[in-house]
């Protein structure tokens, strides 16, 4: 993957920003998916967040994945300025968010409940306990 390049967002593409999967805001001053060489290139910090909300409330992704039913996400990372902020601060790099880890069974994605834990990790726990 590529290095996320930031360019400013205008005042055309901010007023064609719809909410993502009808709850999501993304509040950038910069443009968080743009297309290079004919692919799609998202700032990592937004792709993180994006799949995050997906989890929680695209009905088409729980169709697949039916044990994100029931899953949300607190008021304040609705936001992606605010999720940005949090996630920056975490060892995040070639690792996957988790929300259950910290507080077994938890279906609220929070920075009091998430973390960022390897994909091996992920995987060895998940088999654990389901």
């Amino acid at each position: 993957m590529s290095e996320f390049i930031e360019v400013k967002a205008n005042a055309r593409s901010m007023s064609l920003r719809k909410p993502v999967y009808g709850v999501g805001v993304n509040d950038s001053d910069y443009i968080t998916d743009r297309r290079l060489n004919g692919k799609r290139n998202f700032c990592p910090y937004y792709a993180r967040w994006r799949h995050m909300i997906e989890r929680c409330y695209s009905e088409k992704y729980q169709e697949t994945r039916p044990t994100y039913k029931g899953c949300t996400v607190c008021g304040e990372w609705l936001v992606f300025s605010v999720f940005k902020a949090w996630m920056v601060k975490q060892d995040w790099k070639d690792k996957e968010l988790d929300k259950d880890i910290l507080t077994q069974g938890n279906n609220v994605y929070s920075p009091e409940n998430c973390l960022f834990v390897t994909t091996a990790i992920n995987n060895l726990l998940k088999r654990a306990l389901y």
